[in-house]
């Protein structure tokens, strides 16, 4: 009974929670449209009910709900956005993806919205599509460094990488060399074949941390990438005389090594 009760509670809380946001940063309750001689005390018991049903794990019974509050207000986004949850929770991506295509059609900036349907696209390997929606995702709240960052990680994914490096060094720009987007970026530049570029930017990072392991076993696989592997063993040599003890470094050099196809050694 006590958990029955806070479940409500829960549900209930959680309407009101939405409610407050902002129309762009959340769904809303009653829709990002109003559909005028609509029934909102209706509507809204429903809605709690569906939500109700579905922290239970009711996804069937939820739906049914939601869908009734489809009735009572054909604007309502925030029930095409629980019944694409639901729906892509149980692996149908289909619905999944037109449900939400329904939300954005009534509140097209919504960043969980465009967000979450670009998940989607991803999880069918449609990567040109959730490009696209990330895209506006960034293009409606350009403050936000994390929709950039990962924007910046799907250009790379899919071999986009002069744009993936143009979003990187604009963070870059703002935040100064940094283990996230300046590491990243190095790796497009890498494997665009821009590895001077490359260079340049793993010695920023290296001067203010020169023996992380990470950064000179990167610009070890820069010199290799240059087809310079006397001076991808110097930077390992000379880590290994300022850190004999440290087997991080060990192992990474073993792992060049092998790379290098020097087994014996």
């Amino acid at each position: 009974m006590k958990k029955a009760i806070l479940i409500l509670i829960t549900a209930v809380a959680s309407v009101f929670l939405i409610a407050s946001c902002g129309k762009k940063l959340a769904p809303s309750v009653s829709g990002g449209k109003i559909k005028r001689g609509f029934d909102s005390a209706t509507y809204d018991y429903v809605y709690v009910e569906a939500i109700k049903q579905k922290l239970m794990g009711n996804g069937g019974e939820a739906l049914g709900y939601l869908e009734h509050c489809i009735k009572i207000n054909p604007n309502s986004d925030a029930a095409y956005y629980q019944m694409a949850q639901i729906v892509a929770s149980n692996g149908d991506l289909v619905n999944g993806k037109k449900y939400l295509s329904k939300a954005l059609e009534i509140q097209p900036e919504n960043v969980w919205y465009l967000t979450m349907l670009s998940s989607l696209y991803y999880q069918s390997k449609n990567i040109d599509s959730a490009i696209v929606y990330y895209e506006k995702a960034v293009k409606a709240f350009p403050d936000k460094e994390n929709l950039q960052l990962n924007l910046g990680k799907l250009y790379s994914e899919n071999q986009n990488y002069s744009e993936a490096v143009s979003i990187l060094d604009e963070l870059d720009k703002k935040y100064g060399v940094n283990e996230t987007s300046t590491l990243l970026a190095i790796r497009n530049l890498m494997a665009s074949g821009r590895y001077n570029e490359a260079e340049v930017k793993t010695r920023m990072l290296l001067e203010d941390n020169p023996d992380e392991v990470i950064f000179n076993g990167l610009l070890a696989e820069v010199f290799q990438g240059k087809g310079d592997n006397t001076s991808a063993m110097e930077v390992y040599t000379s880590l290994i005389e300022r850190n004999p003890e440290n087997p991080s470094v060990q192992l990474s050099l073993c792992n060049f090594l092998i790379n290098s196809k020097r087994y014996d050694d």
